[in-house]
Order: structure tokens, then C-alpha cells, then sequence
């Protein structure tokens, strides 16, 4: 597979991951955090302040939502909402007790909707706009505690299996009204997906923490309390409960448990094959690098014939810029990349030899006029008549001067297929011609393109092997697992580092030119050298005319200052191209690439992972890790929250 079909699939892909970036984007909310703050109180109510730290994009009005029933919870009450600016002050909203389908900007309502359920929605004032936003809703639910003969019980929903986006993290603390004597009488546990984590932090106080839930994924938490610590508490049960709820969260625990079991099964199969495939990698570097060395042997240094600092002269007379260019940055591989010199210096040839006038018009644009007077082409190489066959087209379609904007014009409306055709066919007639002159080497050329593909694949693979390993070792399976893929990961990076820096040495001795090329090529340097000190040379000579203007082609290629350039210009004579020269400088790049321009797994992984490395869950409520059950089959409250 050629390069520029690579660039072209690995740009596609990237346009497409941003595509599809975009379109995630666009949704409606974001959710960064959900905070929890429950305060329980010896009557057996509760006081809940919610704390939203969420990204709002065209959303007017944001809302939540509780189903009713009087045989699980009593009544919401006292509730207020208020939005924490960016500067720490705390704006409080209006209630305008009226259900509206868009709430005003800074107004809320609470009351019981056209569905029957109770609803709390506010105005974001964000319907055309975007933002993040905090948000601290707070209200009161009464009868949350049964109290049975030998317990009472919490159990609450936080969130529902209904709402619609994604959380990155919720977290919360409960606190009851006064202390437990005996630690060991307060028991915790949490409902939900596996990877969250609660914990008993003193007497009075739960804390519980689970990141990245999804839609539809619900959060319920459930506290027992084996003291009398709900002394003004009515909603009494006159049985005993205890036993069956842990009985019931036993069933939950085990539940969760084979689960993560099962998870870490599978991911301990897993990393024993990347282990074995990581082996069966090392042991075919280790071939390879013999292999890369045996190739790197065959090939010796050229080193040229003598030795110059300054050279005064093309090595070869007639040599065109597209010879200069291509034995100058054969080496570096750069040759393509400076085509755009190779057509300014031709362009400066054409000047020179006089098939083309350049001229300034009244509106002070570039005009090319094409001299109908030459009509001998004989004295101009393939690279330098692909160059003048390009402006002869453009005056067919225009006319016999034409200015620079009408060029451009002309290229752009021309097929982007036949223009870079006769961009390509500059580039092969250099390359067949200095293959004819055997200043390069076809076969040491195949086996530098080969070994750059290579390198290519080497530097993929590398990459690749890094990210999967790197991601298997986040998976807390067994240590002697981890040490043994760490281990062999070491020792792969090592191998690979060693066999690309043979790859590289390679390529690097099968970009030379052959003897007589590499001859040419410190000619060439020490010509370039001249060039760049002649400012600093005292002496300067009266050379000839064509000299200076081989100079001059030669300046444009190697790309060195304009002010050299300029000195240069003018020791030629009737020279009128002056203030032009610079405007040619890598032309051809607009020219080239103007007409070639490209016009949830992820997520399973991440949860299979925080399941494997999750807390056991403990059917003793001690805290630890969540468990996937749901207490009493949904006996408590629903909620939901979306922005629209």
C-alpha cells in the first residue's frame, strides 16, 4: 500500500472520530457530578440537598421527577432551588407554582404534574446558548425510616432507573440524628452498578461513591440501625425485619460477587494470552533484529571520492534544478516535499532562456506573457519543458499573458487528476534521468522504501502493544500476572526500541547515492556553501553570465536567504525579475495540495474493568462494594432527572 493511500485512510478515520465526536457533543446535558447531602431526622424524615455540577446545550428548562405512593414515602415538601455562579455566589430561583412546558429563566416550580407525579423543574435560561452550570436543589421527604421491633430501616432510591444521561460520578454522605453507641449497630449497603464504594465513616455518618453511571442505571442505598435513634418516628411496623433483610442483601452480595468472579476469569484468560502472545512477539524480534543487521552488513558507507568546502561550478554542465534538487535531498527523502523549489527555479530558467516574459501590471499583479518568438525547445531539459508545456496550456484557455489570479484560477478549475498527472510526470522525468546517469541505486531505493514500511508498522505495533498493555495492567487480577506482563512488556519495549534503531540504520544506508551520486552530491554542498558565504568572501569575482545564473537556480533550490538571492540577481544584466523572484518560492505547494485536499465499546470496557477491580460486596453491611440487587423489588421511590 503506497503512503499517500495510508494518509489518506488514517485522515479518514480521524475526520470521522471527530464527525463522530460532534454529534455526542451536540446532546443535550452532560452530568460532570451529583453530590448527595441527607440529613435524617428523629421524626424519620429526611432533608436532601442535591448538588449538580452539569453542561447545558440549548437546554431551557431542567427538571426531576418522583412517582407518588403513600405506602412507601409521605409527602415532598420545603423545597427551593438555587444556582451557584462561577464567582461563589448562591442565586436563589422564584416559585412560580405553575407547571409550564419552558420555565421562565430563575424560576422553579414544585407541585404535583398533569402525570400525577411530583415535579421539580427550573428555567436554565440556556434554550439558544450553552454552559455549565451548578445547581443546589433542596427539599424534604417525611416517613423515609420504618421502624420494626428490632431495626429501622432506610432504603431510597437516589436515582431511578429513568434517568436519561450519563453521570461521570455520584457521591453522597447520610447522616442520622444523633450517634450509635456500638458501631455495629449501624449496617450499609448500596445498590447499583458494581463498581461504587460505601463505607460506615463514624457512629452517625454513610458515605457511598460510584462513577460513570449510565443511562438508565439506577442508585439505591440502605441503612439499617440496630438502636433506638428515631425516637419521634410514627411509621412503626410492629415485626421483626432484621434477619430477612440480611438474608436478602446475603443474596444480593453473593449475586455481585460470582459476578466479579466470573469478570476476573475471564480477564486473568485474557492477559495468560497477551502473555503468550507477548513471548511469541519477543522471540520473532529477536529473529528480526538478526535478520535487520544481516541487511545493514550487506550495504557498506560510500564516501566520496574527494573532499571540497567551497566548489565553484555545477558538477556536470547543463545540470537542471530538478538534478540539483533530487541529488541534494535524496538522502533526507525529501526530494518530493521540495518540489515546489524545483518548479520556482524552473519558472526562473524559463525567465532566463526567455520562452517567458514576467512583467508587473498597471494594478502592480504578476503577468506571465509566453515568448512565441522561441520555438526552439531543444535546449530545454524534460523537467524545465513540463514547466513551460503547463503555462502554454494556461495560455490556450486564457490568452498569451495572463496574470497570476487568472493562473490560479485556471488551476483550480482545471481536473485535479490531469494537474497532478503533469505534476507527477516533472517528478519521474527527474527520477528517470538521474536513474540514466546512475546517480542512484533502484534496488538499495526498493529495499529503503520496504524498510520504511517497516518502520511504519514497527512504530503502529509499538504503539498498539503500549496501549493494550498499558490497559491490561489496570485490570487487578493476580500479582504474579501483573509482574510477569510487566516484566515481558520491559523487555518487548527494549527489543522493539533495538530493532527500529536497526530499521533506521537501513534507511539511512540505503538513501545513499552511489559513488559517482554521493561525488556529485559533496560538489553539490560545496557549492551551496559558496553560495552562502560568497557575502563574506572578499574577492569577487567577474564570472560569466550563465554561471551567475546557475547560481541563481541554484539558490532558489537549496532555499537560502533572500538577500544572497538578491546580490545575485544583480550581477545579471537587463534583469527585470528582481522583485518577483520571491513570489515563486514553493508555488508549486498551492498547485499540489490545493488539488489534493481529503474533502459504546469503549465504555463496556471501562465497566468490565471497574467490576474487576471492584470491592467485594458484604452481606453484613460493614460497607465495601455494591451489589446488584434491588431492595424490596423497587418498593421505594423512583426519580429521574433530564433537562430539555
Amino acid at each position: 500500500m503506497r503512503l499517500k493511500n495510508k494518509i489518506i485512510i488514517i485522515v479518514f478515520f480521524f475526520v470521522l472520530i471527530i464527525g463522530l465526536n460532534n454529534v455526542l457533543y451536540a446532546s443535550s446535558q452532560q452530568f460532570y457530578s451529583i453530590d448527595f447531602s441527607v440529613d435524617i431526622n428523629e421524626d424519620g424524615s429526611m432533608q436532601v440537598v442535591e448538588l449538580w455540577d452539569v453542561y447545558i446545550n440549548n437546554g431551557s428548562t431542567a427538571y426531576k421527577e418522583f412517582i407518588l405512593d403513600e405506602n412507601k414515602y409521605g409527602e415532598i415538601k420545603n423545597v427551593s432551588v438555587e444556582e451557584i455562579t462561577q464567582t461563589g455566589m448562591e442565586k436563589s430561583f422564584i416559585d412560580i407554582n405553575k407547571e409550564m412546558t419552558k420555565v421562565t429563566p430563575n424560576y422553579y416550580y414544585a407541585l404535583i404534574n398533569n402525570k400525577g407525579n411530583f415535579e421539580i423543574a427550573w428555567g436554565t435560561g440556556l434554550e439558544h446558548s450553552s454552559g455549565r452550570k451548578t445547581y443546589r436543589i433542596s427539599y424534604t421527604v417525611t416517613d423515609v425510616i420504618k421502624t420494626y421491633n428490632d431495626c429501622n430501616e432506610f432504603c431510597w432510591k437516589f436515582l431511578g432507573y429513568n434517568h436519561s444521561d450519563k453521570i461521570n460520578k455520584v457521591t453522597g454522605n447520610i447522616y442520622l440524628p444523633k450517634k450509635v453507641k456500638n458501631i455495629n449497630n449501624l449496617r450499609a449497603w448500596a445498590h447499583g452498578h458494581l463498581n461504587g464504594k460505601i463505607s460506615i465513616q463514624d457512629n452517625r455518618k454513610v458515605s457511598f461513591e460510584v462513577t460513570d453511571v449510565y443511562k438508565n442505571e439506577f442508585l439505591e442505598i440502605r441503612i439499617a440501625v440496630l438502636e433506638k435513634v428515631f425516637d419521634l418516628n410514627t411509621n412503626r411496623i410492629y415485626m421483626s425485619n432484621f434477619n430477612n433483610i440480611l438474608q436478602e442483601e446475603q443474596q444480593f452480595a453473593n449475586e455481585a460477587n460470582a459476578q466479579r468472579e466470573k469478570s476476573k476469569r475471564i480477564t486473568a484468560i485474557v492477559q495468560a494470552i497477551i502473555i503468550v502472545i507477548l513471548l511469541s512477539l519477543i522471540v520473532n524480534l529477536i529473529n528480526k533484529i538478526k535478520k535487520d543487521r544481516k541487511e545493514l552488513n550487506k550495504t557498506s558507507n560510500i564516501k566520496p571520492t574527494e573532499k571540497y568546502k567551497y566548489y565553484r561550478e555545477l558538477p556536470v554542465k547543463n545540470m537542471t534544478a530538478g538534478d540539483i534538487s533530487f541529488i541534494y535531498y535524496y538522502k533526507t527523502g525529501k526530494f518530493r516535499k521540495k518540489l515546489g523549489r524545483v518548479f520556482s527555479a524552473n519558472v526562473l530558467s524559463l525567465y532566463l532562456k526567455k520562452y517567458i516574459n514576467i512583467l508587473k501590471d498597471k494594478k502592480g499583479d504578476l503577468v506571465i506573457e509566453i515568448n512565441k518568438k522561441v520555438d526552439n525547445k531543444n535546449n530545454l531539459e524534460r523537467d524545465e519543458l513540463e514547466v513551460l508545456n503547463i503555462f502554454t496550456s494556461a495560455s490556450r484557455k486564457l490568452k498569451t499573458t495572463f496574470t497570476m489570479k487568472e493562473f490560479k484560477k485556471y488551476i483550480k478549475n482545471l481536473h485535479s487528476k490531469k494537474v497532478l498527472e503533469r505534476f507527477d510526470s516533472i517528478e519521474h522525468s527527474i527520477e528517470n534521468k538521474a536513474q540514466n546517469n546512475k546517480v542512484y541505486s533502484p534496488t538499495h531505493e526498493k529495499i529503503r522504501d520496504n524498510y520504511k514500511y517497516k518502520l511504519q508498522k514497527s512504530c503502529i505495533m509499538l504503539i498498539f502493544i503500549f496501549l493494550v498493555i498499558f490497559c491490561t495492567l489496570e485490570y487487578k487480577v493476580s500479582t504474579l500476572i501483573n509482574t510477569t506482563l510487566t516484566v515481558l512488556f520491559i523487555i518487548y519495549i527494549l527489543l522493539m526500541l533495538i530493532d527500529i534503531s536497526f530499521i533506521k540504520r537501513v534507511i539511512k544506508r540505503n538513501s545513499q547515492l552511489t559513488q559517482k551520486g554521493t561525488d556529485y552530491l559533496e560538489k553539490i554542498e560545496g557549492l551551496k556553501r559558496y553560495i552562502e558565504d560568497y557575502l563574506l568572501i572578499k574577492e569577487k569575482e567577474p564570472f560569466d553570465i550563465v554561471l551567475w545564473r546557475e547560481y541563481l537556480i541554484c539558490a532558489v533550490v537549496f532555499g537560502i536567504s533572500k538577500k544572497i538571492v538578491k546580490e545575485i540577481m544583480e550581477k545579471i544584466p537587463n534583469n527585470n525579475f528582481n522583485n518577483y523572484v520571491y513570489y515563486w518560492y514553493d508555488y508549486y505547494r498551492f498547485i499540489y495540495r490545493g488539488t489534493s485536499k481529503i474533502t459504546g465499546k469503549v465504555n463496556r470496557i471501562r465497566r468490565f474493568r471497574s467490576i474487576v477491580n471492584s470491592n467485594y460486596s458484604s452481606a453484613e453491611g460493614y460497607g465495601g462494594g455494591f451489589s446488584g440487587g434491588d431492595a424490596g423489588g423497587g418498593r421505594r421511590r423512583w426519580i429521574w432527572c433530564t433537562i430539555i
